[in-house]
C-alpha cells in the first residue's frame, strides 16, 4: 500500500564525488486514537530502506532509533538523522515493521523525508500523509509521484 504524497519538491543538477555522505533527516508521526484501550504506537524495531536513480542505488536498511528515548509514541512525531552514501533523486522509501505480532498495531500518520547533500543543500522534500498499519510484519511503500 502506498501512502498519499501530498509534497514532493527535488532539485535536478546536483552531483557528488567519491566517498560523500549526505544528510537524510526522516520525520515519523505515530497516529493516535481516541479508543482508551488501544495504543497504536509500538516499541518494535521499525527500520527504512531508500532508493535513489544513481544506478538504482538502495541504502543499507537504516534502523529509525533514538538512543534513549521511546520512539513511536502515539500521537508523537520522532526524528531520526543519519549521514550516508548519496542516492541521487528519490525515488521510493520501504518503512518496515519486521518484529510486530497481530495484537501490536503500528500505524503510521505521516512521514517526512529530507535529503541534504554534502554542502547542505536540500535535494528531496517530500511527505507522505495517510495511515497505515504496520503491525504485523508489515511494510509501506512510499512512492515518489
Amino acid at each position: 500500500m502506498y501512502f498519499q504524497s501530498v509534497l514532493f519538491i527535488a532539485i535536478t543538477g546536483f552531483s557528488f564525488t567519491r566517498g560523500e555522505l549526505w544528510k537524510y533527516v526522516v520525520s515519523i508521526t505515530t497516529a493516535s486514537t481516541l479508543w482508551p484501550f488501544i495504543d497504536l504506537g509500538t516499541d518494535d524495531d521499525i527500520y527504512i530502506t531508500m532508493n535513489g536513480n544513481w544506478n538504482t542505488l538502495t541504502l543499507p536498511k537504516f534502523l529509525l532509533d533514538n538512543k534513549n528515548h521511546y520512539d513511536f509514541q502515539e500521537g508523537h512525531t520522532d526524528v531520526f538523522i543519519w549521514n550516508d552514501e548519496p542516492i541521487g533523486r528519490f525515488s521510493l522509501a520501504e518503512l518496515c515493521n519486521e518484529e510486530g505480532t497481530d495484537d501490536d498495531p503500528f500505524v503510521v500518520k505521516k512521514v517526512e523525508i529530507k535529503i541534504f547533500n554534502s554542502n547542505g543543500s536540500k535535494i528531496t522534500h517530500v511527505v507522505f500523509k495517510g495511515k497505515y498499519d504496520l503491525g504485523w510484519k508489515h511494510c509501506a511503500y512510499l512512492k515518489a509521484p
